[in-house]
């Protein structure tokens, strides 16, 4: 992944003068070329001719924020270059929502946590403090790292945190160090640098008020029963934890291969109807041990969901075990 430092000085304290974005955008022509970087403006237009990349490059990017361009691909000299051509500091409009559907928005990691021998919990900072996500219950977003060979990698992950929540979000990760591309940028990654982040996106949604819409169609919801396994539980906890306060009387049946595998389990013990499975569990375990069986999927009427999240392998298996259980799997089995 490439790392944005932040420790090189890049400012002239002495710069007071307020840019607004109207007034940058103006400028971005061959003879008249400003840029952002972190909140400040920058005049190359004098460096046009000495840039070693020649000048295109640098108009390309003028008139807007060319942070990610400009620090991913300097070094530390040239950032420290930028304060000769220091100008102003960028007025921003504050959005009130970080998440677009049609555009990239940047995170900045501020805090990263290993939870267990694979899984990391992450905390990404927003815009600014009182700035929401913008992450319907369910839904997930597209982050974008990108590799050490400067390959883009994207990938879908559910936020855990409150919908309500602003100025940052969490994720929970877990990375798989034999084969995943992007396992590979988060174990690099470090607090202080920058992701990019679309959305939402996703078939499920719950609205609230006991209603659920998948595929743009709303059920109107007395119960659900919830499976996940491994990391398929983020997209569940949200579900699960808001109807449960809208009175839907939930379970939830999570799979795990090891006790060490249960993610989230403080937030879990705090909410009741939770079964976990484990299917190599040692001898200290108490619990159900086992894989998912017709017996475990045992009670059915007509309000009653069956909402899976996990691999591609279990959410068939559940789906042919509710299908023989007796279940209208086109209209009562959802998977994310």
């Amino acid at each position: 992944m490439q790392m944005i430092s932040t420790s090189v000085k890049m400012t002239n304290d002495s710069i007071t003068r307020v840019i607004t974005e109207e007034e940058l955008a103006q400028h971005n022509k061959d003879g008249d070329a400003w840029f952002a970087v972190h909140g400040h403006v920058y005049n190359a237009t004098s460096f046009l001719k000495e840039h070693p990349g020649g000048s295109d490059s640098i108009i390309f990017a003028s008139g807007a924020d060319a942070s990610e361009e400009f620090l991913s691909i300097h070094s530390d000299n040239a950032k420290a270059m930028l304060i000769k051509y220091h100008i102003g500091i960028l007025q921003s409009k504050e959005s009130d929502v970080f998440l677009k559907r049609d555009c990239w928005s940047k995170a900045m990691l501020k805090t990263k946590t290993q939870l267990n021998h694979d899984t990391f919990h992450l905390v990404f900072q927003l815009e600014h403090d009182n700035q929401k996500l913008g992450m319907p219950i369910g839904k997930h977003l597209q982050m974008l790292c990108v590799s050490e060979s400067g390959e883009e990698i994207i990938r879908p992950y559910t936020p855990i945190s409150d919908v309500e929540q602003v100025g940052q979000f969490e994720l929970i990760i877990k990375v798989y160090r034999s084969f995943g591309k992007m396992s590979a940028c988060i174990e690099r990654i470090q607090e202080g640098d920058y992701v990019q982040c679309k959305g939402p996106f996703g078939h499920v949604e719950y609205k609230r008020n006991r209603k659920l819409m998948y595929r743009n169609k709303i059920y109107h919801v007395d119960r659900l029963t919830m499976i996940a396994g491994g990391t398929g539980i983020t997209p569940i906890y949200q579900v699960f934890r808001y109807a449960r306060q809208d009175g839907v009387d939930c379970q939830l049946i999570y799979f795990n291969k090891t006790e060490e595998d249960i993610l989230l389990r403080n937030e879990l013990e705090n909410l009741k109807d939770i079964r976990y499975y484990l299917s190599r569990a040692d001898k200290e375990w108490k619990g159900n041990r086992g894989h998912i069986s017709e017996e475990i999927i045992e009670e059915k009427h007509k309000d009653f969901l069956l909402l899976c999240c996990g691999t591609i392998e279990m959410e068939k298996a559940v789906k042919n075990l509710a299908q023989n259980i007796g279940l209208d799997v086109e209209n009562q089995f959802i998977t994310f």
